[in-house]
């Protein structure tokens, strides 16, 4: 939730995640959304 609020607020042109699995698919797919279908 605070990611997702996060590139909300911040827009980032680029975004690196460091984790486990789970916490690098989960922001992979908030940033996905969060710049539509076009990805860009």
């Amino acid at each position: 939730m605070a990611f997702e609020t996060l590139c909300a607020e911040q827009k980032p042109d680029w975004v690196l995640v460091m984790g486990d699995v789970n916490s690098t698919l989960a922001c992979a797919i908030v940033v996905k959304k969060s710049r539509g279908a076009g990805g860009s």
